[in-house]
């Protein structure tokens, strides 16, 4: 079987995924609130920055690159809360798009 890491996000990954999220995140608005698509890329980079005021240093959230076999296949956002001590996650990786996830 093929081993599967997590690998904390550096810097310019984190920004690098930022970068690309706005867009797929504003599309996701657009869609579901029937709202511009400038006031969608707007309200998804004003989320985005309130939901992580630090970037990747931002307490409670941790940001990992899956890797499989030396490869990047993902990411997985975590963010923990220490009020209801649950963790939630966002899980992206193109094993979907294979069907390797069901």
């Amino acid at each position: 079987m093929d081993t599967i890491k997590l690998q904390r996000m550096s810097q310019e990954e984190f920004d690098f995924y930022i970068h690309n999220k706005v867009p797929r995140y504003a599309e996701s608005i657009a869609e579901n609130t029937k709202i511009g698509e400038q006031q969608a890329l707007e309200t998804a980079e004003q989320k985005l920055k309130s939901l992580l005021p630090k970037g990747n240093n931002t307490p409670g959230h941790l940001l990992f690159n899956v890797i499989q076999d030396n490869k990047f296949i993902g990411y997985i956002w975590i963010k923990i809360s220490d009020e209801t001590k649950q963790a939630k996650y966002i899980l992206k990786s193109n094993l979907e798009a294979k069907g390797m996830v069901h």
